[in-house]
């Protein structure tokens, strides 16, 4: 069976933090199956899960033999995807996308092969278990979102915060209980939605069929992987007594050469690397399905198109008869002895240009974005200085209006001055008239 710890190293789990001193605080202790080296070239085994296979059997440099270089199908096929879908899918706004879940298998599988090799926690969580959760969930947003639109960003939150929750529950409770569940949750939504794209979709019968002939392959392969992963558990002791008794009679891993039968026997009976295959295989396959989809339903113009039927072959030419005359029309030239026809450019050819074709489509849609980005900027920047010329034209207006109510008030102090000055002017001219005739009266008496 499956070692699986599930006793805490300490009293209540929830007291006890999971950060300590930098370091992420395991709540289980390390697992070792009956028999088995508990250390290695890597260090001590501290992770919580113990597979059923013989440790160091081959080399003292990896732990689980078959279960780490079972990975490495599994980083080929995630390479291979990613190379091919970088080479076939013609739209450079669409190839990324398409290529970062090939790209996230391989990762997958170059992590699993570090965790199986050291059987360290770490390892196992960081580089291993965490990742298949990061992979699942990118996938879940590519099927869910067919283009990276205005409206993308909320699903990108919530499911963003898939991995993010399941990373800190994990690093707090070390339960691998955790990691398998929220695992088969995501694969099961992505089933779910591949079920609802190929019944809606209404492009392309033919890419339809070739799809879902993908899909289901895949997801075939891994309800195989699954079965067989459940059987190395449940049967471990019976497997593990069978490749001892038949490795050259001594209990337990040995270094020594095993003979062919113990080889054949050591090597067809691990359940968990198969697990490795036939999952990197149905991932690989699941993928290359889904970017068909995805691709046929969501982006039908980007496909390569539909082969034409055909075209009916010419009617043979009449039996030639005896007489020269008639016959000389379906002889070759005299003077071009090798007679064939020219079939034009082959299939291939076409679809290479109409590749080539839209490229450039991409490359002249990329300079008018950004010419009409640019132009957009431009605009931006006239309505800003618009809006300071206007708020210049309004100060200097309210300058204007004050400066005419004070020309008025000044205007209405000067009438009353010259009012005024009128007035004074009057009573001077009645006091110097008085003045006049008393000078007068005083000559005249004397």
């Amino acid at each position: 069976m499956l070692y699986i710890n599930c006793t805490f190293a300490g009293a209540d789990p929830l007291s006890s933090p999971y950060l300590m001193s930098g370091h992420v605080a395991r709540a289980l202790e390390a697992v070792h199956r009956l028999g088995q080296k508990e250390y290695g070239f890597w260090g001590n085994h501290t992770a919580t899960i113990d597979w059923c296979e013989d440790n160091y059997t081959h080399t003292q440099y990896i732990a689980e033999w078959y279960n780490t270089v079972s990975n490495i199908p599994f980083i080929a096929l995630g390479l291979y995807g990613a190379y091919y879908s970088l080479r076939e899918i013609p739209s450079a706004m669409h190839r990324w996308r398409f290529t970062a879940p090939h790209i996230g298998i391989a990762c997958v599988g170059v992590g699993s092969f570090i965790f199986h090799a050291t059987l360290n926690w770490y390892a196992q969580v960081l580089l291993d278990e965490m990742p298949m959760i990061y992979v699942s969930s990118m996938v879940l947003y590519l099927v869910f979102a067919p283009t990276d639109g205005p409206g993308s960003l909320k699903l990108k939150v919530g499911i963003a915060s898939i991995p993010l929750t399941v990373t800190a529950l994990y690093l707090r409770f070390s339960y691998p209980v955790i990691h398998q569940l929220c695992f088969a949750g995501i694969m099961l939504s992505i089933g779910y939605r591949f079920v609802g794209l190929i019944r809606g979709s209404k492009h392309n019968p033919e890419a339809i069929s070739d799809a879902k002939y993908y899909i289901f392959t895949g997801a075939f392969m891994f309800i195989l992987a699954f079965g067989i992963w459940n059987i190395d558990n449940a049967f471990c002791d019976f497997w593990t007594l069978v490749r001892t008794s038949l490795w050259n009679g001594e209990p337990g891993p040995s270094f020594k050469t095993p003979s062919l039968p113990a080889a054949i026997v050591g090597a067809v009976t691990q359940g968990h690397a198969w697990w490795h295959i036939l999952t990197g295989l149905g991932c690989a396959r699941m993928a290359a399905g889904a970017s068909y989809l995805m691709l046929t339903t969501s982006h039908p113009d980007i496909l390569p198109p539909a082969r034409e039927p055909n075209p009916p072959l010419p009617l043979s030419p009449p039996a030639p008869t005896r007489k020269a005359s008639d016959d000389a029309i379906f002889r070759p030239y005299k003077d071009d002895p090798v007679s064939y026809e020219d079939e034009g450019p082959s299939h291939d050819e076409i679809l290479l240009q109409q590749r080539q074709m839209i490229d450039e489509q991409d490359t002249h849609l990329d300079r008018l974005s950004n010419s009409i980005r640019n132009q957009r900027d431009i605009s931006l920047q006239i309505n800003d200085e618009l809006e300071v010329h206007t708020g210049l034209l309004e100060a200097l207006d309210h300058e204007l209006d004050s400066t005419g109510d004070r020309l008025s008030r000044a205007r209405r102090r000067l009438d009353h001055v010259a009012r005024g000055a009128k007035d004074n002017g009057s009573a001077v001219a009645i006091g110097v008239l008085i003045f006049v005739l008393l000078i007068l009266i005083i000559v005249f008496k004397t």
